[in-house]
């Protein structure tokens, strides 16, 4: 996929891992940036610059990509895909005003804001934070095994660790369902972390125990997984992550009213939050201009229509609403096949 630079004066910072081998969520951003950019009419495409950088997925390369980024005078950020790199970075721009955008950070702890801070929030989230895709995976899990034992197998990355200790929360909060070690029996089993990691753990566990359901969560699903896991657990692996509002097509962007509008239950996590961050960031930056309090005032109070649906933002600069699917194989393909009840 090529990538998108522009000439324009408006700059858009753009930033994840880029660096070699690319992460198979990576390459979703690539992608669903350059969708995003050739979707805009040519006059708004000519005022804009993408300004890319590799923040390394850890708190130095976020620290880093930051001061690369200020000192490129952009307006705005799209991007730390990774919760360390976001954390380290949103101080930076904080600083210098600089609205930050996460399509896929999900630690709680991101839109928290110190009190006496601004009264605009600088960091806007589009995806789900861990305590409500923990609450999803559970809601999932109730419906399809009612009461029941469950194993929790956490890679060792601090993201897994982080989302794997909101589901612990979310499980002992929820009745009927009981957390128990690997030496004991379970009903089923929930994979947590990176994608590359819960791969791995699939295939092991498949091996090993023939009978439990599988759950994987946010960045362990993707379509890609078809051709990853062995065909004796398709029939028991199942996933959870953010979705697109399907219902109501007027509250979308043009991207999401075309053709891609049909292949949506087979587009990969993140890539709709990437788009749609893209997509408030062009509106941003166009009709308001470059860095400052009116930028983020802007992000905070307007209601923005995009390729996830209609995104409005709370008062901490969470997405006030996102909905949540179930994944699983429908044949050869493994895509969403319901939505998850709240």
């Amino acid at each position: 996929m090529k990538r998108i630079d522009g000439i324009g004066a408006l700059k858009i910072g753009v930033t994840a891992a880029f660096g070699r081998p690319l992460s198979i969520h990576t390459r979703t951003v690539f992608n669903a940036v350059h969708s995003a950019m050739t979707m805009q009419p040519m006059a708004i495409r000519n005022r804009i610059s993408l300004i890319w950088i590799s923040d390394s997925m850890s708190r130095f390369g976020g620290m880093n990509a930051a001061q690369y980024l200020i000192a490129q005078q952009v307006s705005i950020v799209v991007g730390h895909y990774s919760s360390s790199a976001a954390n380290a970075a949103r101080a930076h721009y904080r600083a210098c005003g600089i609205p930050l955008i996460l399509p896929a950070s999900s630690d709680d702890r991101l839109t928290e804001r110190p009190v006496g801070r601004d009264r605009w929030p600088d960091t806007f989230r589009l995806c789900a934070p861990n305590s409500q895709l923990a609450s999803a995976l559970v809601n999932a899990i109730h419906a399809a095994i009612g009461n029941g034992r469950i194993h929790l197998l956490i890679d060792d990355s601090r993201y897994g660790k982080i989302l794997g200790a909101a589901i612990r929360r979310a499980i002992d909060f929820a009745s009927g369902l009981m957390l128990v070690t690997d030496a004991e029996t379970a009903d089923c089993c929930i994979i947590v972390g990176h994608f590359e990691s819960v791969v791995n753990r699939v295939k092991e566990r498949s091996a090993i125990v023939s009978n439990e359901l599988i759950f994987i969560v946010d960045d362990g699903v993707h379509p890609k997984i078809a051709d990853l896991v062995p065909a004796r657990c398709r029939h028991r692996l199942f996933g959870v992550a953010p979705a697109a509002k399907t219902h109501d097509l007027n509250a979308k962007s043009d991207f999401s009213t075309g053709a891609h509008n049909r292949n949506v239950g087979h587009t990969p996590p993140f890539f709709l939050e990437t788009v749609a961050a893209v997509e408030i960031a062009v509106r941003a930056v166009t009709e308001r201009g470059r860095a400052g309090p009116s930028l983020s005032r802007a992000l905070a109070t307007r209601e923005w229509k995009t390729a996830m649906g209609r995104v409005s933002f709370s008062i901490d600069g969470d997405n006030k609403e996102i909905s949540f699917s179930l994944w699983a194989f429908r044949g050869e393909k493994f895509s969403t096949i319901a939505e998850i009840t709240k």
